[in-house]
């Protein structure tokens, strides 16, 4: 899955499948996007793929839960 607008990583309408990625999805952060996972949240992936001039920040709180299974 990847992000196709937006900012917040937990807007479902910002991900191309239209929700807010699972434990399965391979993410994908592709070039020039700029995504924020917001205080107190929590961020899940199989996999993160963050390419070229883009920006994942992670605000206070915020956990990243990314797990191959």
């Amino acid at each position: 899955m990847q992000l196709t607008n937006g900012t917040y990583w937990n807007d479902a309408a910002n991900w191309s499948l239209g929700k807010v990625s699972q434990p399965c999805h391979h993410v994908v952060i592709p070039s020039g996007h700029n995504v924020i996972l917001a205080a107190g949240k929590r961020g899940y992936g199989r996999a993160l793929e963050v390419q070229l001039n883009c920006e994942l920040k992670v605000e206070p709180r915020g956990v990243m839960d990314i797990k191959k299974n």
